[in-house]
């Protein structure tokens, strides 16, 4: 495995590449690893108050849940103390 990373970046440097990473982008629209650091990076400041508005939801939703469930469960541990 050694052996083929080696001949992989020897590929890459011959062929005027960086790394393998930056040679395999080369036809993509991803076209460097700089590029898609950027394109990660503004996505996830995109998606932050979406994410924020959904914990924030989620917060509110489970304590409503959770004490729905506590009957259920409580009356499950019964049935199952039973058996």
């Amino acid at each position: 495995l050694d052996a083929l990373r080696s001949v992989r970046d020897a590929i890459s440097a011959f062929q005027g590449f960086p790394s393998p990473a930056h040679r395999a982008w080369v036809d993509t629209s991803a076209r460097s690893p700089a590029a898609v650091a950027s394109f990660l990076k503004d996505m996830a400041a995109a998606l932050q108050p979406m994410a924020e508005a959904e914990a924030e939801h989620l917060r509110a939703w489970l304590p409503a849940a959770v004490s729905s469930l506590a009957p259920r469960a409580e009356q499950q541990h019964k049935q199952q103390q039973q058996q």
